[in-house]
């Protein structure tokens, strides 16, 4: 279970950085990351959401890792956070950017001529 309290004047939340996976179809347990560092690109904003979420175990499905949404979010720029995660050795997913409105692309999509193109866009450029 995370702690929260006050230390020094300050809120301090610990969070486990490995949780216990298992494989539900066998004895299979191991220690596995509990956090991922997500870099969500903006529509009309240079710097992106940076921040953590908890990851989602999918090994039972054969799958990659899901996660959450954001449950902190890092005020100081994507270069920092980066440096941070590095040092932290948090494992970094960045969202690819949609050429065309710079936002985020979650999921599918498609290249148009400029690049990767989003859902919603691939949809106003069709009509």
């Amino acid at each position: 279970m995370d702690k929260i309290f006050i230390k020094n004047n300050n809120l301090v939340i610990e969070i486990h950085l490995k949780a216990m996976r298992f494989f539900p179809y066998s004895d299979k347990v191991w220690l596995g990351d509990h956090i991922i560092a997500l870099i969500e690109p903006q529509a009309n904003c240079s710097e992106p959401k940076c921040g953590f979420a908890y990851r989602i175990d999918m090994s039972y499905k054969g799958g990659a890792d899901q996660h959450t949404d954001f449950f902190y979010i890092y005020q100081e720029g994507k270069k920092d956070f980066k440096e941070l995660c590095k040092k932290l050795k948090i494992e970094v997913y960045e969202y690819p950017q949609c050429a065309y409105c710079k936002g985020a692309i979650f999921g599918a999509f498609i290249l148009g001529e400029k690049g990767n193109m989003c859902f919603n866009c691939e949809r106003v450029i069709k009509q």
